[in-house]
Order: C-alpha cells, then structure tokens, then sequence
C-alpha cells in the first residue's frame, strides 16, 4: 500500500540520522526559504544571535498534485492533474535577541503543466489540460523564539508561528496561487547536534466558494557540515491536508505528498554561500503516477548568514573536534583590548577596558599582574568591564578568555597605559534660565465658515490682553476643519489667518509675533461621526508661549 510506502520511508529516514549522532559537531549554517533559521525549508530550532540579520534569495521548484473531481461524461478518461510550482523568493531575518528573531519573504510564483488529457482542482478553482499562471504570492511574516537549550547547546527546542498576507487587491478575487485570505502557521522544532525535527500547521484562509483544506508538515533536516566551507543538506517532508466536513461538495483535497531533497550549502566566505539542491516527490515516483508528469524539482539561491557568531552555533574552526579521527579543537586566540590602545592616557582612576573575543566567551582581565575582573561576552563577541580604583602612573591591561567549548587561550600580551586625574577646576555658577510658559485657547466655528462668533472675539480679546502685558509674548494660530467640510487646509488656514487679523487689527499686536498654521482634518478632538464631535473640530487653537 501507498501509505505502508510512505511509513516505511520516514521510518528509514530517522533511522538514518539516528545512525549519523555523533559524526560531527553542529553547525547553525543559513537561513530558509522563508527567512526563518535552517536548512533549504526545514526551520531548525537555533536563531540569529541578538542585532544579527541573515538575507537569502532562492528559487524553489515543487512537483505538486490538484485534488481530484469526478470524472464523469467527456472526462472519464481523464487523470489528476500534477503540476510545477517554481517560486522565486527573498527574504530577510533579524535576530531581536540571542533567543528570539524574527523573518520575512516577498515570493513570486509561476504554476506550469501541459499534460493533455488532465484536470483538477487548486485553491478551489477548476484547472484543466493547460496551466500558465504566473502572480505575485502571499508575502510571509514570521517570528521564531528559542525556548530551550542544554548546557552544551547540542540539543535545542524552539517555537515558530507566521503568517501569510495576500497581496492580492480585491480579497473576493482568488486564484491558483493565493485565496485572497490571510494563511496562519503554527509549529516546533527540536534540533539534535546537526538533526532537526519540525511539526507545523498550516490554517489556510477559505474563500465564498470554496473551503481551502488546511495543511499539517512533519519533516526531518539534516545539515552535515563535511568540511569548514561545505555543508551537505538532506531533508524529507510529508504533507497531509485536513479539510472541513462543513461544505464536503467544496472542500476536496489533494493526495499527502511526501518528498526529499538533497544538497549542499557552499560558502564562499564566512557569510555567504551559494545552496543547490535536488528534490523528488517520492509520492509520485514511489505510487500510481497520476499523470504523465515529471516528479523531480530543484532549488537553488544565494544566502548571506553570520554563522561563525550565531547563538548556539560550534564555529568553523573547531567543526572536527567531536568527529572521530577529526582535528583537535584549536586553543581560542588572545582577546582583543580596544579601549584603551596601547599608549594611551585616560583622566579617570577607574577606567573602563573593553574589546572583543569569540561569541559568550568569559574573559578574565588582570591589571599589574593581578585578576581585575570577569565579564562574559555578548553573541558578537563584545565585552566591557570597569576596574579600579587605580593610581596615577602607569599600568598594564590583560585578557584571556574560555570560549564556550571550554578551553582557554594562553597569556595574553599586556597593554600599557596610563592613569593621570586632572585638576577638577570649580565652574561658574550659572543662572538656570526659566522654561517658557504656555497657554492654549480654543475658537470654535460654524460649518464651512471662517467668520468670527462673538463669543470667539471675546476669546481672543483675552489672548489680546495677555500679549500686550507680556511683551515677549508669541502666538501660533492654528486651524482645523472637521472631517465632512471640503477643501479642509484651505478653510482651517482661513480660520487661523481670521483670528491673527483680528488681533493685528482689533488689538494692534504686531503681526510678526503671530504665526498660522493648518492642519485641516488632521487631529481631530472628537468624533467626526457626531454632530457635537464635529463642531469640536471646527477650531482655532491659540498657543501662547510666554518666555520665562
């Protein structure tokens, strides 16, 4: 049986990474398809060390089944259709902190097929012999948090969720590669050493005429890190669709997929690498074809990766040192003292050392030959620590770290520098100028009119008042309008130029103290929506600024 075929492959295939624990040590190496930290799709459970960004730019070719209709009439002897999907995508990840990133990705998608003699159904709609759809996808948002590692970071746990936005305009407007509805994914991942294996669902939005079956992945990746710039990468996925018994004549779903891909992950640098990779639909291949179609795919793409200060990765250099019969783990290099160079002279008895080191590292700094301080440093391999008190003269700064595989450098060269504490000379005394004062009134208008009521004239009389007895007095008149009045920046100008001309020419203010501004419909005061919420709207604030 088909589904006895599909057990049996998944079984081998975690048997098979079973028997590889333990060859050689992990290595946190890319990011996904969507952005997320992995392998080509499968999502692992290490994440972007915290202000560490990943990019990656792919293209990916599926071989997909259509969920069958009824044959019937003219199209008895008609099969299933099966068809490619090739997406091209770019994505972008950033790590908000050691545990937690976040990841995104813009696709573009093409379906083909040209099997006479074929139908179908995709995203509800009926799809024929020729297939030639060509669309922007839905745009992927998702976040990723590192819920648990061990001691050595060998074994590692995270949880995943994301969502995919339409980009389609009109959400009733469905085609072959979005429904026009927002898709919701949820899911785990556990990572052994260099094994991860993901669960995730997949909630896909329905449409007014058709329930879109929900989709459940379970998946294994393994990344096998063969040499310090090659990692080969091989996964197995298996794909089965849920749909709902509500509207069973509008819910058909395709056949469970189960596919593999093989490949490597080739770095050009300590960043950047170029992915290829080949991919078989073993449902098809292994099962009754369901159409004359090929069941091979492809991935390729460029990806840019921070992989030797990733949190939770085992960099580059050390990679063998679990291997059997690999290369002994290197003894990590002497910290880097930035602040203070060599030379220099600092004007404080407590001065701060700081420099860089390999990623969570502890370093241990001594000054004069004696221990100082012990600080730990950042996943970017940052460090800091202040140490003191010291006294004038001169001084030597050392460092040495243990990186997180437990070994430590050797003595460290010492830099020298001096301490020299400046005279503290008394500053004069300044007096404190006072913050200026501000006042605000508010003159209310009718509907669609710049006009002055008497009770807004005796507002600004007051205004008036307080400009004269305050001769650095400044005013900034300021219109609005309320969301239903037209031509609203230039009535809410005409409101506020109202108001200075009356203070210019009723009071004789100068009119170089008084500036307009508008704002039209912009911050209203109340609701737009109410007759009383409107005429709160309708205004002039006067702001009166009074320096001190």
């Amino acid at each position: 049986m088909k589904v006895n075929k599909s057990k049996k492959i998944v079984g081998l295939s975690i048997l098979m990474g079973g028997l590889l624990w333990g060859a050689v040590a992990a290595a946190q190496s890319g990011p996904t398809a969507g952005g997320e930290t992995g392998s080509f799709t499968v999502i692992n459970a290490d994440t972007l060390g915290a202000r560490q960004w990943s990019a990656g730019w792919y293209v990916n070719s599926y071989d997909r089944f259509a969920a069958s209709v009824p044959a019937i009439g003219p199209l008895r002897d008609y099969k299933t259709t099966a068809y490619d999907l090739n997406v091209i995508s770019m994505s972008l990840a950033y790590g908000i902190t050691d545990q937690w990133e976040v990841a995104g990705s813009v696709p573009f998608a093409m379906i083909r097929q040209y099997v006479p003699k074929t139908h179908g159904e995709i995203n509800g709609i009926q799809v024929g012999e020729r297939i030639n759809v060509s669309d922007m996808g839905a745009v992927h948002v998702g976040t990723k948090f590192r819920l648990w590692d061990s001691s050595d970071r060998d074994l590692r746990l995270a949880l995943f969720a994301g969502v995919d936005i339409p980009t389609r305009g009109d959400r009733e407007d469905a085609n072959l590669l979005q429904t026009g509805r927002y898709d919701w994914n949820v899911g785990a991942a556990f990572t052994a050493r260099y094994i991860t294996f993901q669960s995730n669902y997949l909630k896909r939005g329905d449409t007014d005429f058709a329930d879109i079956p929900n989709e459940f992945h379970n998946a294994l990746g393994v990344e096998i890190p063969a040499t310090p710039n090659l990692n080969v990468i091989w996964e197995i996925a298996h794909t089965s669709y849920k749909t709902s018994e509500a509207r069973p004549s509008h819910n058909r779903a395709p056949r469970d997929i189960t596919e593999t891909t093989a490949g490597m992950r080739y770095f050009v640098n300590s960043s950047v690498a170029l992915n290829v990779g080949a991919r078989l639909n073993m449902s098809e291949a292994l099962g009754k074809r369901v159409s004359e179609h090929s069941p091979v795919g492809w991935v390729a793409g460029i990806s840019y990766f921070p992989r030797k200060k990733g949190a939770g990765d085992t960099t580059v250099e050390a990679y063998g040192s679990s291997r059997k019969g690999g290369t002994k783990a290197m003894t990590p290099a002497c910290p880097v003292i930035t602040v203070p160079v060599s030379g220099a002279t600092v004007a404080t008895a407590r001065p701060s050392i700081s420099g860089t080191a390999e990623a969570n590292a502890t370093v241990k700094i001594s000054v004069d030959g004696a221990p100082a301080q012990e600080v730990k440093a950042d996943a970017s391999g940052s460090w800091s620590a202040m140490v003191g008190s010291l006294s004038e003269g001169a001084h030597a700064a050392a460092a040495t770290q243990t990186n997180a595989a437990g070994l430590s450098s050797d003595a460290c060269p010492a830099t020298r520098f001096s301490v020299a504490i400046p005279v503290e000379e008394k500053k004069p005394v300044v007096e404190e100028k006072k913050a200026p004062r501000v006042t605000t009134d508010k003159v209310l208008f009718s509907p669609n009119s710049s006009r002055l009521s008497n009770i807004a004239k005796a507002v600004l009389d007051q205004v008036a008042l307080r400009m004269k007895s305050e001769g650095s007095a400044s005013a900034l008149a300021i219109g609005y309008a309320d969301g239903s009045e037209k031509g609203d920046m230039k009535l809410s100008k005409a409101r506020a130029e109202a108001c200075k001309e009356y203070l210019v020419k009723r009071h004789s203010i100068d009119a170089s103290r008084i500036n307009v501004e508008a704002k039209g419909k912009a911050e209203p005061e109340g609701d737009n929506k109410s007759k009383d919420g409107r005429a709160q709207n309708r205004r002039t604030v006067i702001r009166l600024t009074i320096e001190g």
